[in-house]
């Protein structure tokens, strides 16, 4: 894709439910309604969409440093094609500020401007503060 000056905006509304299964493991699952615009501003074009989505997030706990959250998007665009944006990471604390983890996305006409299919596994870094 060319270089192009633009802004992409999105709103969401939705309903969920969400559970707590024990002090380390929660659900949340929500269907949402989505609109975004792209604003091709040297073009002076505006391009909008909508689509309808489901969020399913989990994260758990599995050991006293030990994590695992994944958070996973399906998406029904306007005009009957699907998506999938999902995240996934095995982390662990090294202390109380600092977590290193391992971490997969995976995104397939999703809210980006790849327009195809996007995987990558990374070695991650976090910082709480």
């Amino acid at each position: 894709m060319p270089d192009l000056d633009y802004v992409l905006g999105q709103s969401t509304v939705g309903l969920g439910w969400q559970r707590a299964w024990s002090d380390d493991h929660y659900t949340l699952l929500a269907l949402n309604a989505d609109r975004l615009a792209l604003d091709m501003r040297a073009l002076d074009r505006r391009l909008y969409t909508s689509a309808t989505s489901v969020l399913v997030e989990n994260r758990l706990r599995l050991g006293p440093r030990l994590n695992l959250d994944n958070t996973l998007l399906l998406y029904r665009w306007r005009g009957g094609r699907s998506g999938i944006d999902s995240d996934t990471e095995l982390s662990y604390d090294l202390t109380r500020s600092i977590r290193l983890g391992l971490r997969h996305e995976w995104r397939e006409r999703a809210v980006d401007l790849d327009g195809g299919e996007f995987k990558r596994l990374s070695l991650t870094t976090r910082l709480a503060f």
